[in-house]
């Protein structure tokens, strides 16, 4: 979604870290279950042939989406915040235009984030879905996942809900990046005892 002068403009694609062309597959009784991978976990199964769902899905990566609509990287200067010479005005042009973004694609966050270089567009919130076992299924590691996140300049921070106690103090101040391996390691352990496990994350610029 993109918001300009008060609308809201669809994109009709998926975020990828690539692009081209992808299938769907989703859960017969859970419509809200559907992925881009290609998947038999938790009863998935491709699109049925001649359903609303039997469609090619272009894929983009979410860096030439947001240039399409005016969105151009942060150069070094703006990127420094309170941190150096940056013009103040980019600055706060940024900080409005690029509050938050959420990710939830059943298993296909990570290259959905990969197609968006998040030191170039510095949101300040991000929420995903972390959801270990159908990450997996979608050919990805649910702990680069959250290395990515903390490596490109943000800290996990806690939910009002403390996200089920999935949180340590550690992770949830200004962690290293071995602290959030470990963290990392501790919920997909979670993950094997119990394949369904899942949970929103949060996370804020370091800076913030």
């Amino acid at each position: 979604l993109q918001r300009s002068r008060g609308s809201i403009t669809v994109v009709p694609a998926a975020a990828s870290d690539v692009g081209g062309i992808g299938r769907l597959t989703r859960h017969p009784e859970s419509p809200g279950m559907t992925t881009l991978a290609s998947t038999n976990a938790f009863g998935m199964h491709e699109a049925e042939k001649g359903s609303v769902l039997d469609v090619d899905i272009v894929l983009r990566k979410t860096d030439e989406v947001m240039m399409q609509y005016g969105l151009n990287p942060v150069n070094d200067d703006t990127r420094n915040n309170g941190h150096g010479d940056g013009d103040d005005n980019d600055n706060d042009s940024y900080k409005n235009r690029l509050r938050l973004i959420k990710v939830d694609a059943e298993g296909y966050e990570l290259r959905a984030l990969k197609g968006l270089n998040l030191t170039k567009y510095p949101f300040q919130y991000l929420t995903i879905e972390f959801f270990p076992k159908l990450i997996q299924e979608c050919g990805s590691d649910p702990t680069e996942l959250l290395l990515y996140i903390h490596e490109s300049g943000y800290r996990f921070i806690m939910s009002p809900s403390d996200a089920g106690g999935v949180y340590d103090a550690a992770v949830a101040s200004a962690a290293s990046s071995e602290d959030v391996k470990n963290w990392a390691t501790r919920l997909v352990r979670k993950n094997i005892r119990n394949e369904g496990y899942h949970v929103n994350l949060f996370a804020t610029l370091n800076h913030e």
